[in-house]
Protein backbone atom coordinates (compact mmCIF):
# COMPACT_ATOMS: atom_id res chain seq x y z
CA UNK A 1 0.00 0.00 0.00
CA UNK A 2 2.56 2.24 0.96
CA UNK A 3 4.43 1.78 -2.50
CA UNK A 4 1.11 2.41 -4.32
CA UNK A 5 0.79 5.72 -2.15
CA UNK A 6 4.10 6.37 -3.78
CA UNK A 7 3.75 5.71 -7.36
CA UNK A 8 0.66 7.98 -6.81
CA UNK A 9 2.19 10.66 -6.16
CA UNK A 10 4.85 10.42 -8.44
CA UNK A 11 1.46 10.60 -10.73
CA UNK A 12 0.49 13.24 -9.11
CA UNK A 13 3.24 15.40 -8.90
CA UNK A 14 3.68 15.25 -12.61
CA UNK A 15 0.07 16.47 -13.09
CA UNK A 16 1.30 19.63 -11.05
CA UNK A 17 4.17 19.62 -13.13
CA UNK A 18 1.75 19.80 -16.14
CA UNK A 19 -1.49 20.60 -16.22
CA UNK A 20 -1.93 23.68 -13.87
CA UNK A 21 0.43 25.72 -16.34
CA UNK A 22 -1.70 24.38 -18.54
CA UNK A 23 -4.77 26.04 -17.39
CA UNK A 24 -3.11 28.96 -16.18
CA UNK A 25 -2.19 29.35 -19.91
CA UNK A 26 -5.55 28.66 -21.16
CA UNK A 27 -7.84 30.32 -18.55
CA UNK A 28 -8.03 33.37 -20.86
CA UNK A 29 -9.57 31.24 -23.55
CA UNK A 30 -11.84 29.23 -21.36
CA UNK A 31 -12.95 32.44 -19.99
CA UNK A 32 -14.32 34.03 -23.31
CA UNK A 33 -15.99 30.15 -24.05
CA UNK A 34 -17.85 29.89 -20.42
CA UNK A 35 -17.05 33.16 -18.67
CA UNK A 36 -20.44 33.45 -17.58
CA UNK A 37 -20.46 29.78 -16.28
CA UNK A 38 -17.14 30.35 -14.23
CA UNK A 39 -16.79 30.70 -10.41
CA UNK A 40 -14.84 33.92 -9.76
CA UNK A 41 -12.58 31.90 -7.27
CA UNK A 42 -11.44 28.20 -7.84
CA UNK A 43 -12.52 26.00 -5.59
CA UNK A 44 -9.27 24.48 -4.38
CA UNK A 45 -10.67 21.47 -2.36
CA UNK A 46 -12.59 19.89 -5.23
CA UNK A 47 -9.65 20.52 -7.28
CA UNK A 48 -7.19 18.52 -4.73
CA UNK A 49 -9.68 15.90 -4.79
CA UNK A 50 -9.77 15.58 -8.50
CA UNK A 51 -6.30 15.48 -8.69
CA UNK A 52 -5.75 12.95 -5.85
CA UNK A 53 -8.67 10.75 -7.28
CA UNK A 54 -7.53 11.15 -10.95
CA UNK A 55 -4.23 10.21 -9.93
CA UNK A 56 -4.91 7.58 -7.86
CA UNK A 57 -6.49 6.35 -10.79
CA UNK A 58 -3.99 6.53 -13.62
CA UNK A 59 -1.73 4.84 -10.95
CA UNK A 60 -3.98 1.77 -10.70
CA UNK A 61 -5.73 1.64 -13.98
CA UNK A 62 -2.73 2.18 -15.97
CA UNK A 63 1.48 2.68 -14.18
CA UNK A 64 0.77 -0.23 -12.07
CA UNK A 65 -0.32 -2.98 -14.55
CA UNK A 66 2.43 -1.52 -16.77
CA UNK A 67 5.11 -1.93 -13.94
CA UNK A 68 4.07 -5.44 -13.80
CA UNK A 69 4.56 -6.49 -17.12
CA UNK A 70 7.17 -4.18 -17.75
CA UNK A 71 5.63 -1.94 -20.80
CA UNK A 72 5.93 1.64 -20.86
CA UNK A 73 3.85 1.58 -24.05
CA UNK A 74 1.19 -0.04 -22.17
CA UNK A 75 1.93 3.11 -19.53
CA UNK A 76 1.16 5.71 -22.62
CA UNK A 77 -1.51 3.59 -24.21
CA UNK A 78 -3.40 2.77 -20.83
CA UNK A 79 -3.09 6.65 -20.07
CA UNK A 80 -4.45 7.88 -23.11
CA UNK A 81 -7.62 5.65 -22.90
CA UNK A 82 -7.89 6.63 -19.36
CA UNK A 83 -7.28 10.00 -20.74
CA UNK A 84 -9.57 9.83 -23.46
CA UNK A 85 -12.55 8.23 -21.35
CA UNK A 86 -12.01 11.07 -18.47
CA UNK A 87 -11.77 14.48 -20.33
CA UNK A 88 -14.41 13.25 -23.01
CA UNK A 89 -16.74 12.65 -20.17
CA UNK A 90 -16.07 15.85 -18.76
CA UNK A 91 -16.63 17.81 -22.40
CA UNK A 92 -19.43 15.48 -24.01
CA UNK A 93 -21.82 15.75 -20.74
CA UNK A 94 -21.14 19.46 -20.83
CA UNK A 95 -21.88 19.81 -24.04
CA UNK A 96 -25.09 17.47 -23.80
CA UNK A 97 -26.90 19.35 -21.06
CA UNK A 98 -25.63 22.88 -20.99
CA UNK A 99 -26.58 25.69 -23.36
CA UNK A 100 -24.04 26.47 -25.72
CA UNK A 101 -20.88 24.57 -24.60
CA UNK A 102 -18.47 25.40 -27.31
CA UNK A 103 -17.15 22.82 -29.43
CA UNK A 104 -13.88 24.12 -29.69
CA UNK A 105 -13.30 23.38 -25.76
CA UNK A 106 -14.82 19.89 -25.91
CA UNK A 107 -11.94 19.15 -28.58
CA UNK A 108 -9.50 20.55 -27.25
CA UNK A 109 -10.01 19.57 -24.01
CA UNK A 110 -10.76 16.08 -24.89
CA UNK A 111 -7.05 15.82 -26.67
CA UNK A 112 -4.97 17.41 -23.72
CA UNK A 113 -6.45 14.83 -21.54
CA UNK A 114 -5.57 12.05 -23.59
CA UNK A 115 -2.41 13.17 -24.89
CA UNK A 116 -1.75 14.79 -20.79
CA UNK A 117 -2.52 11.13 -19.04
CA UNK A 118 -0.55 9.27 -21.82
CA UNK A 119 2.43 11.25 -21.48
CA UNK A 120 2.00 11.57 -17.26
CA UNK A 121 1.74 7.56 -17.14
CA UNK A 122 4.67 6.99 -19.22
CA UNK A 123 6.80 9.40 -17.37
CA UNK A 124 5.66 7.88 -14.39
CA UNK A 125 6.56 4.88 -15.38
CA UNK A 126 9.73 5.95 -16.42
CA UNK A 127 10.55 7.48 -13.62
CA UNK A 128 8.85 4.69 -10.73
CA UNK A 129 11.15 1.87 -12.80
CA UNK A 130 14.13 4.20 -11.86
CA UNK A 131 13.55 4.77 -7.85
CA UNK A 132 12.75 1.06 -7.66
CA UNK A 133 15.81 -0.17 -9.85
CA UNK A 134 17.76 2.18 -7.11
CA UNK A 135 16.33 0.68 -4.20
CA UNK A 136 16.73 -2.79 -5.47
CA UNK A 137 12.74 -3.93 -5.88
CA UNK A 138 11.25 -5.45 -8.27
CA UNK A 139 9.14 -2.79 -10.02
CA UNK A 140 4.87 -2.41 -9.65
CA UNK A 141 4.88 -5.24 -7.42
CA UNK A 142 3.09 -3.57 -3.87
CA UNK A 143 5.46 -4.97 -1.12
Amino acid sequence: MIRFIRNAAVVAGFFLLFDIPWLLAMAGMYRGWIGPLMAEDTSLGYAVVFYLAYSAAACWLAVRPALERGSLREAAISGAVLGFAAYGTYGFTNAATLRDWPAQMLLIDTIWGTFLTAGICAAAYATIRRIDRRTGRKAGISR
